[in-house]
């Protein structure tokens, strides 16, 4: 893998979880810059942003010592600017939103509170990276099919954002007829192109229309692989909203304890604000990586590969060393995944944050019961999963990918069940 100084780090980026294989293609800067957007909304504050770039500057001489760090003071300089922006645009400063009518007001573009708007943002951002995805593979598949399909795929997808865009708007009977149009055709794609059996009797050509009416399966894969995009609505709505707490609590100590209340809600403040923005960093490079890693490889990338080792002997031999002691971090990525549990319960918990009174305790308390067992088994389960990926692929690296897949089809069923939660809360009395 090959790219221009500035997007050299977008590598890294990408060798983090695995390796193309050779006959596939380089998604480097693509995977780089939808990382920064991932970061930039799972961070959702310019405040925060400005302190890493403060740190990143601070150890700019450090990095520059070698190759690997100048790349990486590159790439995380490109990610913070973006977040920076994005934290600017949700109007957030350490959970401090600008007057309506300053000028960073004028800015403040998204609301992170607004919980309906920053899902369909989420859902778009989800649907635009599978749409590349899907034109990537398109564009260096060898065969018709392979080139088809993938565009059969998009349209679906464009099918289902009209139908999510214009929902409540004037244009939804024309935007729903056109959506309808879009996923009909791409459907009929997926089916006429879903497989590479050629056609020669009129066995054969039903074999070809049984094997691509299988592809439709993959139906329920895709609309799994855009709601996961929802973590980046659930893991900026979560740092808000513990930013927001945070300042709540700091102010309440200063008022509520005289004299040394003041220190005491300083400490509050920033131990509270640091803790929070090492969960952005963390939750940031995890599940950025995460969403690019198996979501959008899913759909892009065929076959895994392995980084390019000399066949001298002596070579060789140190490339073994090195590929057994190293390569931790794709360890460390599944390892954390289920950590996205504990994100689910505090958007559902701070959703609950509300009055209980005789019309809505039982079904707080239910809601709250029923959720956090739920999402305790999903991520006692998903531990497992993750356990039996690492344990396999650490003695067969080859079967990484593979070994990760029921990992994340729990994911899958934790994202069925946070939206299940948020839905019925919603409907619960104010």
């Amino acid at each position: 893998m090959e790219n221009p100084g500035p997007f050299q780090g977008g590598t890294d980026l990408v060798a983090f979880y695995e390796t193309p294989g050779y006959r596939s293609w380089d998604p480097s800067l693509v995977v780089a810059f939808s990382f920064a957007i991932f970061f930039a909304m799972i961070l959702s504050d310019a405040g925060y942003a400005l302190v890493l770039a403060a740190m990143l500057f601070l150890v700019r001489n450090k990095l520059g010592r070698s190759a690997g760090g100048r790349r990486f003071r590159l790439v995380m300089s490109g990610v913070l600017a973006v977040a920076f922006v994005f934290g600017v645009l949700a109007g957030t400063y350490f959970g401090i939103e600008p007057p309506q009518h300053s000028f960073l007001g004028t800015l403040h573009i998204f609301h992170l509170q607004d919980t309906a708007a920053m899902m369909q943002l989420s859902l778009v951002v989800g649907c635009a990276d599978l749409m590349v995805a899907n034109a990537a593979a398109s564009l260096h598949a060898n065969s018709l099919s392979g080139k088809v399909k993938p565009i059969g795929w998009i349209a679906v997808i464009l099918g289902g954002l009209f139908l999510l865009l214009s929902h409540g708007t004037n244009a939804e009977p024309v935007m729903w007829k056109l959506g309808f149009d879009f996923i009909g055709g791409g459907l009929a794609l997926v089916v006429l192109f879903g497989s590479n059996r050629p056609v020669k009797s009129l066995s054969s050509a039903l074999l070809r229309l049984l094997s691509g009416l299988g592809s439709l399966f993959d139906i329920s894969k895709l609309f799994g692989d855009a709601l996961s995009y929802l973590r980046l609505f659930a893991l900026g709505l979560a740092s808000a909203s513990l930013a927001i707490t945070f300042n709540q609590i700091a102010s309440q100590i200063a008022k509520g304890i005289p004299g040394i209340g003041l220190l005491l809600a300083i400490v509050v403040l920033l131990g509270g604000h640091a803790l929070n923005l090492m969960l952005g960093i963390i939750n940031g490079f995890v599940h950025g990586l995460r969403l690019n890693y198996i979501e959008f490889f899913k759909w892009a990338l065929s076959e895994e590969g392995y980084p390019f080792k000399a066949l001298v002997a002596g070579q060789a031999a140190i490339g073994a060393m090195l590929e057994t002691e190293g390569g931790h971090g794709r360890y460390v990525g599944v390892a954390a995944l289920p950590s996205s549990m504990v994100i689910y319960g505090i958007v559902v918990m701070f959703t609950l944050n509300r009055p209980v009174t005789a019309e809505t305790a039982a079904g707080l308390f239910g809601l709250g019961l029923s959720t956090g067992i739920a999402f305790l088994l999903l991520g006692l389960y998903q531990g497992n999963c993750c356990a039996s990926a690492i344990a396999a692929s650490k003695e067969k690296p080859g079967i990484f990918g593979l070994s990760i897949a029921p990992a994340a089809i729990v994911e899958g069923f934790a994202v069925f069940a946070f939206i299940f939660a948020l839905v019925l809360a919603g409907s619960l009395p104010k």
